[in-house]
């Protein structure tokens, strides 16, 4: 049973990971990427987390946590490589939100 709940949860991450590909942006409730942040700030809402992080050249993605309006801009995707999928971390208070596939030059 626990080999099937691992395939099922394989499986799922690659499903994810293959339509965020195709559509270049991804957005995981619930979830953050872990170890990636490379400016935390305190944000008004989640659209001013969103806003900053699409004005900054070198953040891919952002971690939001509406509880407490924090909101860490990542250098690093999802969508950039396969190994950061095993660095999203379930917690209920937070949306990990990637909207660039790669850094603007």
């Amino acid at each position: 049973m626990a080999l099937l709940k691992f395939a099922l949860r394989v499986l799922k991450a690659t499903i994810l990971f293959e339509m965020a590909s195709f559509c270049g942006a991804v957005t995981l409730p619930n979830k953050y990427l872990a170890g990636n942040s490379a400016l935390k700030t305190l944000s008004t809402d989640w659209l001013g987390c969103l806003l900053s992080c699409k004005r900054n050249p070198n953040c891919l993605s952002y971690n939001y946590k509406s509880a407490i309006d924090i909101c860490e801009l990542n250098e690093r995707g999802i969508l950039n490589s396969k190994n950061t999928i095993s660095q999203i971390i379930v917690d209920p208070s937070m949306v990990f939100h990637q909207i660039k596939v790669r850094k603007l030059s």
